[in-house]
């Protein structure tokens, strides 16, 4: 399948140093946008009422599962009306592409000195998270952002041409990953916890996601 647009428009920032110290929300795309990474399970739950508590970066780290199971994820948003316990929940369950995705995002941090993964969510066809480049040394280098996805792009697309050898995994026409990414700079701290709620109740939203496929 042909590429539908060959002449792709620059995204990134011109003239910006994306390995500056800051937070970056980085959105990336499954080729096609097929739905490989995990599935949303949505149900009427009762919950104790659950609102965004955060008062600093990482506080809630969406891509982690509550009590452990790294295999789902859960965001809860209260009906606004009911008043009381009630809402709705979505979960989102990892598949065998998705653990090993999980997996190697969450190693990004052992790969690179001056990083720090904050709240990130896996979704069907896509990930968004924050990713933090920190304050270093003079005169010591850190990553750009541009270098960091390319890792955790190049890393997972190894893995997955494993398990699809070994059956693990469906297989896939060149490339598991869209050529490019989304980035976007965090300038200050409403920005991230606007940010920080949009990648919570994304789950939530998925039907009425742009990236939604059927």
């Amino acid at each position: 399948m042909q590429e539908k647009n060959p002449h792709r428009k620059q995204i990134r920032l011109k003239g910006y140093d994306y390995s500056a110290e800051g937070y970056y929300f980085i959105t990336i795309c499954t080729q096609n946008r097929k739905n490989i990474l995990s599935n949303i399970v949505r149900a009427d739950s009762i919950f104790a009422h659950k609102e965004i508590t955060s008062t600093k970066p990482n506080a809630n780290v969406v891509g982690v599962a509550p009590l452990g199971d790294p295999q789902i994820q859960t965001s809860t948003k209260p009906n606004p009306n009911i008043v009381g316990a009630d809402s709705i929940s979505a979960r989102i369950r990892l598949n065998k592409t998705g653990e090993m995705i999980n997996n190697i995002y969450l190693d990004l941090e052992n790969q690179f000195k001056y990083i720090k993964l904050h709240d990130y969510v896996i979704m069907p066809n896509y990930i968004h998270g924050i990713i933090e480049i920190c304050e270093r040394a003079d005169m010591e280098s850190a990553p750009t952002v541009n270098e960091i996805i390319q890792t955790f792009k190049r890393y997972t697309t190894v893995e997955y041409i494993k398990g699809v050898k070994k059956g693990i995994y469906q297989s896939f026409n060149k490339r598991i990953w869209q050529r490019n990414y989304y980035e976007h700079v965090i300038r200050n701290e409403k920005e991230y916890y606007k940010i920080l709620e949009y990648i919570q109740n994304n789950p939530l939203k998925w039907e009425e996601d742009k990236y939604f496929e059927m």
